[in-house]
């Protein structure tokens, strides 16, 4: 199988080859050197994308997470090519697509969509595997221990210097990733697991998140309540770099209920699990140097939380800083309202440290109601008031007692009445 000379380096615009002639570059399992072919990569054929970067190696993550690098230094990956899981009994794990440089084709410019002939295309699939026995699947995913073999320690050092040739990153970037690697192996070395509860049996919570969803990230306080000695919450790891979006509000992308376990090719079931918009993994501080694969995060509903101080937050902001607002008062510091709302110099934003968290929703709730009561019922009140205060102060006015030696001038009307009656 010829591959061809040049290679495709990062930012390269790249064509995915006509199925016919991707058809002659598979086995009869539908493979290249092991790595599937798979049905939801059929729909990308004749279509032209940016090549994100050379796979000098991945990680694998079953019951033990490792670097792995595959046979043939041919791998690479398209940005925004992801699988859909439409073959594989609606797979959720939304992998990104390894592609093998000979199923491509390097172009120089973007051209439009070319078409693929129908019968091309059906010959194809015919070709693809999607499972293997009734509960066990196909897919690149469940392939990768077979397509990749181990990186020795030495290896996984040669393979930083790889990325860097390759064009993946930096120099300073490499040296980066391995920085913060060996801060958090040292640190776990010491201290243990980051994050880690005192759970034998971690708590379970179903908010039924729904995609489109704005939400916020606990505070890691609350979220080390939920996880148990090795930093895990039903076998899923809350890792270091998930640290990063505590606090912060996110959007739910989508729920996630099913994946494929990654060598085995097990459909396993998720509950209360959601993936959030940009959150992504790139393993520098799990993995030396990082890894490509750029999954998404894993996110426990019970690490969560609906933003119901959303509205009051943006109603706030709108708010002068010096407004009187009685039902609220500031804390010492001057700057942390009684709720979980503090205001800052961008805006308003969640503060867990100073409330309990039992307490947050009902402060907020008490907040919000007392905006309801100042600009719903203070205000007309005022305006109702104001008009009757003035007209008992022109009917209770009284004259001011006069001078001593100087006569009293007499008012207007006094006037009006001292002038004679004309005939």
């Amino acid at each position: 199988m010829t591959r061809p000379n040049a290679s495709l380096r990062p930012g390269d615009l790249a064509e995915v080859k006509a199925p016919d002639e991707i058809l002659r570059t598979l086995d009869a399992e539908g493979t290249l050197d092991q790595l599937p072919f798979m049905p939801e990569m059929v729909e990308f054929c004749g279509k032209t994308f940016r090549v994100s970067r050379r796979v000098v190696k991945t990680c694998f993550t079953g019951s033990t997470s490792t670097m792995r690098m595959f046979t043939a230094n041919d791998v690479v990956t398209l940005e925004g090519v992801r699988c859909s899981g439409t073959a594989h009994d609606g797979c959720q794990k939304a992998c990104t697509i390894f592609w093998r440089d000979a199923w491509l084709r390097k172009v120089e410019a973007a051209t439009g969509e070319s078409k693929s002939e129908s019968d091309g295309a059906d010959r194809l699939r015919a070709r693809l595997r999607t499972s293997t026995g009734p509960k066990a699947y196909f897919c690149q995913a469940s392939e990768l221990l077979k397509a990749t073999h181990p990186l020795s320690r030495r290896a996984r050092i040669g393979k930083c210097f790889a990325e860097v040739r390759a064009g993946n990153c930096s120099a300073l970037q490499i040296a980066q990733r391995v920085g913060i690697w060996l801060f958090w192996r040292i640190r776990r070395k010491l201290l243990g697991h980051y994050a880690r509860g005192r759970h034998t049996t971690t708590p379970v919570e179903s908010l039924n998140l729904q995609p489109g969803e704005v939400i916020e990230v606990k505070a890691l306080e609350s979220i080390t309540e939920t996880l148990n000695e090795t930093a895990r919450n039903r076998g899923l790891y809350f890792s270091p770099d998930m640290r990063l979006l505590c606090g912060r509000q996110q959007r739910v992308e989508k729920r996630i209920d099913k994946i494929i376990v990654d060598g085995t090719g097990e459909m396993r079931q998720l509950h209360n699990t959601v993936f959030l918009e940009g959150s992504h993994c790139s393993c520098p501080h799990v993995a030396f140097g990082g890894c490509p694969r750029d999954e998404y995060v894993y996110w426990r509903e019970i690490w969560l939380r609906r933003d119901w101080c959303l509205w009051g937050r943006r109603f706030l902001s709108l708010a002068p800083s010096s407004m009187p607002l009685s039902t609220l008062s500031f804390a010492s510091s001057g700057s942390e309202w009684p709720c979980c709302c503090s205001r800052s110099t961008d805006g308003w934003r969640r503060s867990d440290s100073s409330v309990p968290q039992r307490f947050q929703y009902d402060e907020c709730e008490i907040v919000l109601w007392g905006l309801v009561v100042n600009f719903a019922i203070l205000v007309p009140l005022f305006w109702l008031i104001r008009p009757a205060q003035a007209v008992a102060s022109r009917t209770d006015r009284r004259p001011t007692p006069p001078r001593p030696g100087k006569t009293p001038r007499p008012r207007p009307r006094d006037r009006r009445r001292a002038r004679p009656l004309r005939a």
